[in-house]
């Protein structure tokens, strides 16, 4: 996305000129020097493209979630499972860890699923959201 866009977002304001000139990935090299790109979940590769102009809207995802401010349709989110489903399960994996879930159910007891695509869907949008989450505490102290 570009920065005109999220420049125009109602929730993110890019406005530190040094964040400007630094890109996503330039930061997360000076502050995690352990975390290795090459070698991460491409639910991170993603967060970091859409947001690699803009690093400091990751903060948004203090508020809201991946469906909101990403991708709202619900088509989007079943191509992502499709095409990314090893990945986004590993994701949903730390999601349910961090947050103390002891199953799949029990992590989407919230949310609700009428057919089974709305399960795929909720987990998407767990597993990305935790993502952008889990990048912005990394890079916190840069914002």
């Amino acid at each position: 996305m570009a920065l005109e866009n999220l420049r125009n977002s109602p929730m993110t304001t890019c406005s530190l000129p040094e964040l400007e000139q630094s890109s996503l990935r330039d930061l997360l090299r000076k502050k995690c020097p352990t975390f290795i790109l090459q070698e991460s979940n491409s639910c991170f590769f993603d967060v970091i493209g859409r947001f690699e102009d803009c690093p400091e809207g990751l903060v948004d995802f203090n508020q809201s979630d991946w469906m909101n401010l990403c991708e709202p349709y619900n088509y989007q989110l079943l191509d992502r499972w499709e095409t990314q489903r090893d990945d986004i399960l590993e994701m949903f994996e730390e999601f349910k860890i961090a947050f103390g879930y002891g199953s799949t159910l029990e992590a989407l007891e919230n949310h609700l699923i009428e057919e089974p695509a709305d399960m795929a869907i909720h987990m998407v949008n767990c597993a990305m959201t935790y993502a952008a989450q889990t990048l912005h505490e990394a890079l916190q102290d840069s914002f």
